[in-house]
């Protein structure tokens, strides 16, 4: 399938625009089915291509990617569909709450069904292990099957957080400064990997570039892709990866402890705090209610405060070297 000029797609969507504002403009009934069908359209398609397995597409700029399109299409669509219908549940509407309440208990019982299956829990336990919180069924009868307790220990959760996730920590996650700034440090925790497995594949691909007579016995379309690959050098390569540029010294933090957390906040998290403050966005909203008695200037110096002491309370304990034994 030819791929669409860019002056042609402009055009298609500028049209489709026109024809949506005109629909909501003239009939919104008609708007509505027009609406529910484009969505049932698009889960049908993406759905049988999901059913046909796994889409792989050919090297775009000497560069492969290890992501499913279909399935990151279907992903996407379900992130935007999640976020619009907890933005009018948060306004109290009442379909939207009950869809929200309807959804939490439906994807809940799904991760408990999947950690009693031998085969997934490697998978799940993965992101749990990186993860603050766990989705959670809970009964009132005490004989329930699905046990909280049970389901953590079987996943490992959050044991492989960078904040302190230890009995004694002293922070509330259940606040919203330190739920943001928690979300902030498991992020850059996350950006991190990603990091050290970019540097990790262009030096392997720099590597195998050089030395041609280390392609031998690999597959061709493996040898076709190292031999066309410009990566450039190792910034050009991660920047060409999706990571922006101020992330670009994420892996070079030290552990998150309260010895090294003014580092944390230089480096990365007053930064990424500020973004957030700044969005003017529904989370950003939310928290300036909290300085709501202060002068909007002053609010986001409060909170940027209120987040480096956040910050400190989700660090581990600085553990220190004994002195050598002497004797």
């Amino acid at each position: 399938m030819p791929k669409p000029e860019p002056a042609a797609w402009r055009q298609w969507r500028a049209l489709q625009k026109a024809e949506n504002e005109a629909l909501r403009y003239v009939d919104p009934m008609i708007a509505i089915i027009v609406a529910n069908n484009r969505i049932r359209d698009g889960v049908e398609v993406l759905s049988q291509l999901l059913d046909k397995g796994p889409l792989v597409l050919p090297p775009k700029d000497g560069l492969s990617t290890s992501r499913d399109p279909a399935d990151d299409a279907m992903c996407r669509a379900f992130e935007l569909l999640k976020h619009k219908v907890a933005q009018h549940a948060r306004n109290g509407r009442p379909e939207f709450v009950a869809t929200t309440w309807a959804a939490g208990l439906f994807f809940a019982e799904m991760i408990h069904e999947l950690a009693a299956n031998k085969k997934a829990v490697p998978k799940l336990e993965r992101l749990a292990r990186r993860s603050l919180y766990l989705p959670s069924l809970q009964a009132r009868q005490p004989t329930f099957t699905y046990g909280f307790k049970d389901v953590a220990n079987i996943l490992h959760l959050a044991e492989d957080c960078i904040s302190n996730t230890a009995q004694k920590a002293q922070h509330r996650l259940d606040t919203p400064i330190t739920k943001l700034v928690a979300d902030i440090v498991e992020t850059i925790g996350a950006i991190q990997e990603q990091l050290r497995a970019a540097r990790s594949n262009y030096q392997c691909v720099r590597s195998a570039y050089a030395d041609p007579k280390s392609l031998v016995g690999l597959p061709k379309s493996v040898v076709d892709y190292i031999a066309n690959a410009d990566v450039g050098t190792e910034e050009q390569y991660l920047k060409r990866q999706s990571f922006r540029p101020e992330t670009l010294n994420y892996d070079s933090l030290p552990p998150l402890t309260k010895a090294t957390t003014d580092e944390w906040w230089d480096k990365a998290v007053s930064q990424e705090v500020s973004r957030r403050l700044d969005d003017h966005g529904p989370e950003s909203m939310r928290l300036r209610k909290l300085v709501h008695y202060l002068k909007p200037y002053e609010q986001f110096a409060d909170l940027r405060r209120r987040s480096k002491i956040a910050l400190r309370s989700l660090a581990r304990p600085t553990v220190k070297t004994p002195p050598p034994h002497e004797g």
